[in-house]
């Protein structure tokens, strides 16, 4: 059997140029685990799901498929025999290959084709099975009470650590629904900026770390003099005028939904990224100040940093406006 008969057709790809945001799209609409950048028909890279999400740079709206690719992208023709297929993959430790014919990319093969191609030419024996009555009704037991117990600290202890290791998907989060809150009112989209981001995260950190919930610090200073002293400034022109200054949120999320006591175990709901992301942007919104800096037409950038305490109970959330 070749290549060409077990290929999915036709191939998602983007080019070198193509934005961020396209590739996210993607990878959401057709559910799959990497897309091959192309120019002019040609390979030239491939983009992965988990390089994709672990690179700052799908959080900026200014970079391509160039920023976030990786060169080790590995072709075969479509003439070739699957077995060859499949040892290439093994060789190089990929999931996917591009297939050629002509010099151009007519298909992508992956693992899961493979797969697909074992269950239909093996289709399972069906074979009649009896069980024997259980011997010991005690072990039985004890292996599901072992089990809940794990799920419990699983639950409980080791998912917020994995979940919430990473601050920067719930950044995005936000960054993506302040802008769809401007679109509501035909405003331009912020754009995100580095500098500004770690501005904003400094200063979630120290909120954070000594005790206060405030634009001022402890040592005065407001969110201007803050980026002033990090060599930002911001002044532009918006039609006639010039405006100069920056703005700032700020907001402080709880991790959990709820927590309390089953009997005497403790237990959480812990919220999700999303919910996070959604519960600050809405309170922002519904008060005049916060949603005044977020409608402000003359406001074309912005950074957010966010920061999980130390003892796990809330996020500390920064916002800067340039």
């Amino acid at each position: 059997m070749e290549v060409y008969e077990i290929m999915s057709t036709p191939p998602i790809t983007v080019r070198l140029t193509d934005s961020v945001h396209k590739i996210q799209k993607l990878f959401y609409r057709h559910k799959i685990a990497s897309i091959f950048v192309v120019e002019n028909g040609r390979v030239e890279g491939l983009v992965t799901r988990k390089n994709f999400f672990s690179s700052k740079h799908f959080l900026r709206h200014n970079s391509t498929a160039k920023n976030v690719m990786t060169r080790n992208a590995y072709t075969i023709h479509s003439t070739a025999g699957v077995d060859t297929a499949s040892d290439l993959m093994i060789q190089y430790g990929v999931n996917s290959l591009a297939v050629i014919r002509s010099g151009k990319i007519v298909g992508v093969v992956t693992r899961f084709d493979f797969n697909k191609r074992k269950r239909e030419h093996n289709p399972p024996t069906y074979i009649q099975y009896t069980p024997n009555p259980p011997s010991n009704n005690k072990s039985f037991g004890f292996y599901i009470f072992i089990s809940i117990i794990l799920l419990y600290l699983g639950y409980t202890f080791i998912y917020p650590i994995i979940e919430f290791s990473n601050t920067s998907s719930i950044e995005f989060l936000i960054h993506q629904k302040i802008n769809y809150e401007r679109g509501k009112y035909r405003l331009p989209h912020l754009m995100y900026d580095s500098s500004l981001q770690r501005t904003a995260d400094k200063h979630s950190i120290d909120m954070e770390e000594n005790n206060f919930f405030d634009h001022i610090n402890k040592q005065g200073k407001d969110p201007a003099q803050r980026l002033y002293e990090q060599g930002f400034s911001c002044s532009k022109q918006y039609g006639n005028l010039i405006y100069s200054g920056v703005g700032e949120n700020i907001a402080k999320e709880p991790i959990f939904s709820q927590r309390g006591f089953l009997a005497i175990f403790p237990y959480v709901i812990w919220n999700d990224k999303e919910k996070i992301a959604s519960a600050t942007v809405e309170g922002w919104m519904k008060s005049p100040s916060h949603r005044e800096n977020i409608l402000t037409a003359h406001y074309s950038s912005e950074g957010i940093g966010v920061h999980r305490s130390t003892f796990g109970e809330y996020f500390y959330i920064t916002q800067n406006f340039c």
